[in-house]
């Protein structure tokens, strides 16, 4: 299975919104910028980004189960009567 997809924006967004709400009073950066528009972008991006490793989990257990019937169809093939004629 392949490793979960991490994020550096995730990551380094949380740490600074962690570090401006220490900050008292919360500062204000103008129109159409606020800390709970930033928050929410945040958790967007953590909710689509384990979506996605979800889907990428499904996806490797789908592929392996892929694999083991490819195995189990090829095994057929050590049946003489299924053998392919030269």
């Amino acid at each position: 299975m392949r490793p979960a997809r991490m994020s550096p924006v995730l990551e380094d967004s949380l740490r600074r919104i962690d570090r401006v709400k220490a900050i008292n009073p919360v500062p204000n950066f103008g129109t159409g910028v606020s800390m709970a528009d930033f928050e929410t972008s945040i958790n967007e991006l953590r909710t689509e980004l384990g979506l996605y490793n979800t889907s990428i989990g499904l996806t490797d257990q789908r592929l392996t189960r892929v694999k083991m019937h490819e195995k189990k169809v090829r095994d057929f093939g050590c049946i003489p009567f299924l053998q392919k004629k030269v």
